[in-house]
């Protein structure tokens, strides 16, 4: 199995996929008539991941031995379930309170000749 620094491959796949995912939707942001592919665009994304995730590459033969068991596994889990839907609600309140605010055109002077 590969490691780098300790992480393997598949998840450095995760990363570059997420990336390019990151990188679709801004360029799709920018043209109007396509913008609407955005949901289509993380939608794949999110099945993409789904299956790397659920569907190892790596064929698991039965072993007798367990050589290490992570016991925080589900607290690290909702940690970050939590983390993501502040991220999340963080930039809903950005695009509500930030983005979206409405320009108003200023007061034009005028110069009355008396």
């Amino acid at each position: 199995m590969v490691l780098v620094a300790g992480i393997g491959i598949g998840l450095f796949v995760l990363i570059i996929i997420w990336t390019l995912t990151i990188v679709a939707v801004f360029v799709l942001a920018a043209v109007p008539k396509i913008r609407y592919g955005i949901p289509a665009v993380v939608a794949v994304t999110i099945v993409i991941s789904l299956l790397l995730i659920l569907y190892p590459r790596d064929s698991s033969s039965v072993t007798t031995a367990v050589q290490g068991v992570d016991e925080i596994f589900f607290g690290r889990l909702t940690l970050l379930i939590v983390l993501a839907g502040f991220i999340i609600a963080g930039f809903a309140v950005v695009f509500k309170f930030h983005i979206s605010e409405p320009m108003f055109a200023g007061s034009r002077k005028l110069n009355y000749v008396t």
